[in-house]
């Protein structure tokens, strides 16, 4: 009897702990999977086949994520643009207040950062926290990602909620390239 009682909540932890399944931690609550899975593997032809079909550009998963979020965050430009081509929000943030220009600063493609700053993003549409896209680039050791969003006129000494600003930020990234990028661009 005692080895029975044991059983069944181990079974039920055992439920619980188990690791989730790639489509259930990737999809928590995603009206089409189909289009942030493609977005964010890049794949082109379904994107633009899953477009055809009515569908929305700017479904989101339970953070808020979107297609274009996620095209833009792992550099797949021909995806951005055909989203931004089927009418995508370029400045709807996530949970966290994250842009689609705040997850390509991140990712780092200069090309994706131009096409959405050319598409209307707001260069220093910053998150709930205050991190600008420009902080974000720091942050993440970006280098191409910086000089695109300088030139493109990003705010060198916004500050976030604690104060911190894009130098702070590059400071921590240890990256001696951003740093020197952003203190150039505090000199002019």
């Amino acid at each position: 009897m005692t080895q029975r009682r044991f059983l069944v909540p181990l079974a039920a932890f055992l439920v619980l702990v188990a690791p989730a399944t790639h489509a259930s931690s990737t999809y928590h609550g995603t009206d089409d999977p189909d289009l942030v899975h493609e977005a964010t593997i890049g794949d082109l032809n379904a994107a633009r086949a899953t477009l055809k079909g009515d569908d929305k550009p700017d479904v989101a998963d339970e953070q808020g994520h979107t297609p274009l979020m996620r095209a833009s965050e792992h550099g797949h430009l021909a995806v951005v643009k055909l989203l931004l081509e089927h009418g995508a929000l370029v400045n709807r943030p996530d949970e966290l207040g994250k842009t689609a220009l705040i997850w390509a600063a991140e990712g780092g493609d200069g090309d994706v950062i131009d096409t959405l700053v050319q598409s209307g993003a707001r260069i220093d549409q910053a998150t709930k926290d205050g991190i600008t896209p420009l902080m974000a680039a720091a942050r993440s050791g970006q280098v191409d990602a910086v000089i695109h969003l300088l030139t493109a006129g990003a705010q060198i000494d916004r500050t976030d909620y604690s104060g911190r600003d894009a130098l702070s930020w590059a400071q921590e990234s240890h990256n001696s390239k951003v740093i020197e990028l952003i203190r150039k661009g505090q000199r002019h």
